[in-house]
């Protein structure tokens, strides 16, 4: 799942579905999206390895 806090055209948000075509994305808030939880950098991957910076 890919969640989409930040796409400011419509490009941005089709560079996203071809980046990983299979998983489904859905629209979040990033503000409370990061305070939830206690995110302090964009990309992150959260995984079950745990939050770590994205690329």
């Amino acid at each position: 799942m890919i969640m989409v806090v930040q796409a400011e055209t419509r490009r941005d948000l089709e560079r996203i579905a071809a980046a990983a075509p299979a998983l489904p994305r859905f629209a979040a808030s990033g503000a409370a999206f990061a305070e939830g939880l206690g995110l302090r950098h964009y990309p992150a991957v959260i995984d079950a390895a745990g939050i770590r910076p994205g690329p």
